[in-house]
């Protein structure tokens, strides 16, 4: 691995363990397990600094639900599907700016896209790469993809 691939992997980890605890009250720590998974709805955000790069955030049904009770303090069921959506986008839009952060640097300059919804992780064109880090939550394991194009 490359010391640029290293330092986006260290990035991506510092974001997620940093974005779990302080936004949402959860311990996620790296792990070398895959999680089982029936990808249903991923989360995708791209970045673009020196670099651009997507984050594509992978999680669980169980852990959706925890996140966004978690943070509006209410139960998932009183909550309607577009706050449901709204939270968990914002979520990822936080994660991706710690990431920015964790990244480049406090005073880097880097753009957000609009976070997505989608449904595949594509394939990596040439001149592109993927790397995935696998986090635990205690009760949840979970995928982060991170696509890297020079």
């Amino acid at each position: 691995m490359s010391s640029d691939a290293m330092i986006a992997n260290d990035a991506l980890t510092t974001a997620v363990t940093e974005t779990f605890g302080e936004m949402a009250f959860i311990d996620a720590v790296p792990t070398d397990t895959a999680p089982v998974t029936n990808r249903t709805q991923l989360f995708l955000i791209e970045i673009r600094g020196t670099s651009t790069e997507t984050v594509i955030l992978d999680l669980p049904a169980a852990l959706k639900r925890e996140i966004v009770e978690n943070i509006h303090a209410q139960a998932w069921e009183e909550l309607s599907s577009s706050v449901i959506d709204d939270c968990l986008l914002e979520f990822l839009n936080v994660l991706a700016g710690a990431y920015g952060r964790a990244r480049w640097g406090e005073e880097a300059r880097y753009k957000l896209s609009f976070p997505e919804v989608c449904v595949t992780v594509r394939e990596a064109d040439p001149g592109e790469s993927y790397t995935v880090g696998y986090f635990e939550t205690g009760d949840s394991v979970f995928a982060v993809h991170l696509l890297s194009r020079s």
